[in-house]
């Protein structure tokens, strides 16, 4: 499973307004939250949509860390998870 194209899939479907900006490089790195892409209530489904799609599961830290903020950093987190239970 591609993750990078799940996590945009899933922004460019259910987020309030689309990733800003024209180069991929700018939409993985945009705040989502700052923003106001995704509000508090998203971001509850944000986080049990990928946690089930990719059978992982947040921290506490994960969730209130720097990567967490965009849509990059939350590829490498959930990329992160994968490998430690060994699936990629």
């Amino acid at each position: 499973m591609n993750v990078k194209a799940e996590v945009l899939r899933y922004f460019d479907a259910r987020a309030q307004a689309p990733l800003p900006g024209g180069t991929e490089e700018e939409r993985l790195g945009c705040k989502y939250l700052d923003q106001g892409i995704v509000d508090s209530m998203g971001l509850v489904e944000m986080i049990t949509s990928f946690e089930a799609l990719f059978g992982i599961r947040f921290s506490s830290e994960d969730v209130q860390g720097y990567e967490f903020q965009t849509p990059g950093g939350l590829i490498g987190l959930i990329e992160k998870r994968l490998a430690e239970k060994g699936t990629s």
